[in-house]
């Protein structure tokens, strides 16, 4: 392997690792359903063979931004950008339409700018359920329920340091 391939091998081998802990703590019973029903159906294994729940990572690396609004809805500004225009619909609410209803998905959230601030983020409208971000959080839920995309941002007013990062990734589950 290159050092390129090597490098992109070790991120998605911590991927998996810390998707599947995640969801090994958070949810046995789940957990273990959904080895038994990847085991049945022959799921292929991204990152290494432990990881039968996690079809595709996405990681998402920028800098960090202030806080212009209010964290409600689809409704996310940040100084300069908004996240749906940073990221398109699913900067907002949005539905996993084709994720398998019997996975969940894994959004990690360690970025620098949490070192300093702690924010509770929107993440299903609907459910009025919010997220306290702390470095290293790990959210666990259903994709298939309409939920906001959310990153860690600084308070109004507040401008992160230069060398400030958002650091997420999310683990997303097989298609249903």
């Amino acid at each position: 392997m290159d050092e390129a391939q090597t490098m992109r091998t070790g991120l998605l081998t911590a991927v998996a690792d810390i998707s599947m802990a995640s969801m090994a703590l958070a949810l046995p019973d789940v957990y273990d359903n959904m080895k038994m029903h990847a085991d049945l159906v022959n799921t292929p294994r991204l990152g290494n063979n432990s990881n039968f729940a996690y079809a595709t990572a996405q990681l998402n690396v920028a800098a960090a931004k202030s806080l212009k609004v209010n964290l409600f809805y689809d409704v996310l500004e940040t100084t300069g950008n908004s996240l749906r225009g940073e990221m398109g619909q699913f900067g907002g609410e949005h539905c996993d339409a084709a994720d398998n209803p019997g996975y969940f998905t894994t959004h990690v959230v360690d970025s620098s700018i949490l070192r300093a601030t702690t924010r509770a983020i929107p993440l299903f409208n609907t459910l009025a359920s919010f997220v306290t971000l702390h470095p290293a959080t790990a959210s666990i839920f259903s994709g298939c329920r309409f939920h906001v995309g959310f990153t860690a941002t600084r308070p109004p007013g507040e401008t992160p340091a230069e060398d400030a990062y958002r650091f997420v990734i999310v683990s997303y589950p097989p298609t249903g």
